[in-house]
């Protein structure tokens, strides 16, 4: 016998493992259900009860119908009544029968007219007090006591509105502080005015060893632009020459 992990299970036949799931569930339904779906696809009429020809609806049916639902609902209140009566041990006083006479005689020592006029007066003190208190609301704004003087929410507001604008006006000077005018010292003029005069001259020399005669478009461009430059240059050094004084924003 070789050697096989099978061997070591237990073995077991159909029948045990037919035994250990039970028996397969059947719907008791399940024939009529075929039967049915059968009949729908051969366009058979399903077997239905036929109705009865002498149980059509009636004159009267309905309320007879409506009688009969609100009769049982009077018996299934008063069998919950006796249900709950049981279950309390209470009930509530019988009714009088019509040849039982009532108690005579009975008097009392109550006093209405001095009850009556204690709860006039009273209502009349309630209704006074309800007055004074309508009529103090009321009050002429003149009268009160808060006549004439500053709201304090108006008060804290003027003083978040004044906050507010000092902040806004440190803002400002410090903005202008920061963007007034640079005055350029004497060296510094001096100092540009020598490299503007400088840059003059170096493109003044290129400019001399230009070709005399420009017979290409490269050559006039390159003459035009040096010209320009030129210029610009002795602009410059003539506004820094003229004026002593320089601010730079």
């Amino acid at each position: 016998m070789e050697e096989s992990i099978y061997n070591l299970l237990p073995s077991t036949t159909a029948g045990d493992r037919k035994s250990a799931k039970g028996p397969r569930y059947v719907s008791k339904f399940a024939k009529t259900a075929r039967k049915e779906a059968k009949d729908v696809k051969q366009n058979k009429p399903l077997a239905t009860e036929k109705p009865n020809p002498h149980q059509f609806l009636k004159k009267q049916a309905g309320i007879e119908r409506e009688q009969s639902k609100a009769s049982q609902m009077q018996k299934k209140t008063a069998t919950q009544r006796a249900k709950e009566h049981s279950a309390t041990g209470r009930s509530k006083s019988r009714v009088p029968k019509a040849s039982e006479k009532p108690v005579m005689g009975i008097t009392s020592k109550k006093n209405y007219i001095k009850e009556n006029a204690v709860k006039a007066a009273t209502a009349q003190s309630a209704t006074l007090a309800k007055t004074k208190r309508k009529e103090e609301s009321e009050m002429e704004f003149t009268k009160r006591s808060s006549f004439g003087k500053t709201p304090e929410y108006l008060k804290q507001r003027k003083e978040e509105d004044s906050q507010r604008q000092a902040e806004y006006e440190e803002y400002v000077r410090t903005i202008q502080m920061q963007g007034q005018p640079y005055q350029v010292p004497e060296s510094e003029r001096q100092e540009l005015l020598r490299g503007l005069k400088t840059n003059w001259d170096r493109l003044y020399h290129d400019y001399q060893g230009l070709s005399v005669v420009a017979d290409t478009i490269p050559k006039k461009q390159q003459k035009t632009r040096m010209e320009a430059q030129l210029a610009q240059l002795e602009e410059d050094i003539k506004k820094i020459e003229r004026h002593r004084t320089i601010y730079v924003q």
